[in-house]
């Protein structure tokens, strides 16, 4: 048996206290020493026969950092396992424990776990959910932007400038007190004119030039530019367009269906009304679930996880400094402690309906399977264009699958309450816009 102690730091926290026996300390030892054994060959030894004794005097250093850390290791789970909890961000070893052959071992261990949650009743619950079948505008639309993805670039009659909507390949360099740019600099680059950058004076230019034709403008880089160094600086713009094209989006022709898998443009439009009908059935059933949420957490109060919270932090930083990087903004990182302050009550909801999810989850008896996570992440590194086993590598590295799992199990506790609700459906909503429009025209 494990000899320990727990102490409860605060509602969310807990220490445990080992107190180690020698003889388990030797047995650890010993374990390592065996494993090691299999596969070592020396001298005058056939391999897996290399005394014990000499095996552990030349390689102690790592043979006992192993044995700890197994041992460790065993400790932890039996811990977690009798005390039925489970950490929400890794565990902190204290005390730097080494062994040592015939001698005690004492070291402790702190972590944060999710608090106790007194659930109220969530069976039978009203909330209305919308409802909608598509138009077919809305099909329309859809058609058009899957034409537009597939869309090929044609030459424009004459040879420009290029306007709006156009695209201009062109080449472009940048200099700053006389010196080339090497980090803003393009080769070829399709540039759409209209859209309207950071630097207008892009657009500008590229307006009055023709096919083969070079120009160069002044430019001021905007004090957030994403590029610290040309932040606010003023500078020099030179480009030459060698072409100015169309996207002409692809045609509704048999190899366009063909590519889509239906037999006709009339199969096409039917699965593209089932897809429509399938996103907006998602989100209402999230308005749905939303308003069932609200309701709950009304009812209750208990204790977050700060280590939950700053996960939770992190990322809504994470994705306000991937906005403006998209936007070719710079993320200010002077005002990081005023974008948490405001953030700080969005992040404390979004933790705090994890946790009571999870205690629904449990209450069900609900749990996420490993190939659910390894999913998961999968999911993950795909739409980030990433490596799945670096992206797994990462997320068990950093704590961040503890994370992902009780969210994933939160997602089950939300499924749970929504399965037990009386849902009501309704016709949805025109947006205020629409309903407008009507009057107007009456007006005219």
């Amino acid at each position: 048996p494990v000899n320990y102690t727990r102490e409860e730091l605060t509602p969310c926290k807990k220490k445990v206290n080992f107190s180690v026996e020698p003889d388990e300390v030797n047995a650890a030892i010993n374990t390592a020493v065996k494993l090691q054994q299999r596969g070592i060959a020396m001298d005058g030894f056939r391999k897996g026969h290399v005394p014990a004794d000499i095996i552990e005097k030349r390689f102690k250093g790592q043979l006992y950092h192993d044995a700890c850390q197994d041992l460790i290791n065993v400790h932890i789970n039996t811990v977690f396992g009798e005390l039925k909890v489970t950490p929400i961000a890794g565990v902190t070893v204290n005390d730097n424990p080494q062994l040592q052959r015939d001698t005690p071992l004492n070291y402790s261990i702190e972590f944060e776990h999710l608090p106790e949650v007194t659930l109220p009743n969530y069976e039978g619950l009203e909330v209305e959910q919308e409802e909608k079948k598509p138009t077919d505008d809305e099909i329309e639309a859809l058609l058009t932007r899957m034409r537009e993805q597939r869309a090929k670039f044609v030459p424009v009659d004459g040879n420009g400038p290029a306007v709006d909507g156009q695209y201009a390949n062109i080449d472009m360099r940048v200099f700053v007190d006389g010196k080339s740019v090497d980090e803003v600099k393009n080769d070829g680059y399709d540039y759409l004119v209209g859209q309207h950058t950071v630097l207008p004076e892009i657009d500008t230019l590229i307006k009055t030039l023709k096919v083969d034709q070079s120009g160069e403008s002044e430019v001021t880089f905007p004090a957030d530019f994403f590029n610290k160094s040309l932040a606010g600086k003023k500078g020099t713009i030179k480009i030459t367009v060698h072409a100015i094209k169309l996207r002409k989006p692809a045609d509704l022709d048999e190899k366009f269906l063909k590519e889509m898998g239906c037999k006709d443009e009339a199969e096409l439009r039917t699965r593209l009304s089932g897809f429509i009908k399938s996103q907006y059935d998602n989100l209402y059933r999230g308005n749905a679930c939303t308003k069932l949420l609200e309701q709950l957490l009304k009812q209750v109060d208990f204790p977050l996880p700060e280590s939950m919270i700053d996960i939770y932090m992190n990322e809504a930083v994470a994705q306000r400094r991937q906005n403006a990087e998209y936007m070719g903004k710079r993320f200010d990182d002077s005002k990081l402690d005023e974008l948490k302050k405001s953030l700080e009550p969005s992040v404390r909801e979004q933790v705090k309906s994890t946790v009571f999810l999870i205690a629904v989850a449990h209450k069900e008896g609900l749990d996420v399977q490993d190939s659910e996570v390894q999913n998961a992440v999968y999911r993950i590194a795909q739409e980030s264009h990433q490596d799945f086993q670096q992206m797994w590598q990462f997320y068990q590295n950093s704590g961040l699958i503890f994370n992902l799992r009780d969210r994933l199990l939160a997602d089950k506790g939300m499924n749970a309450i929504y399965a037990k609700a009386k849902v009501t459906m309704v016709p949805a909503k025109e947006p205020e816009e629409k309903k407008e429009k009507p009057a107007d025209s009456e007006a005219k």
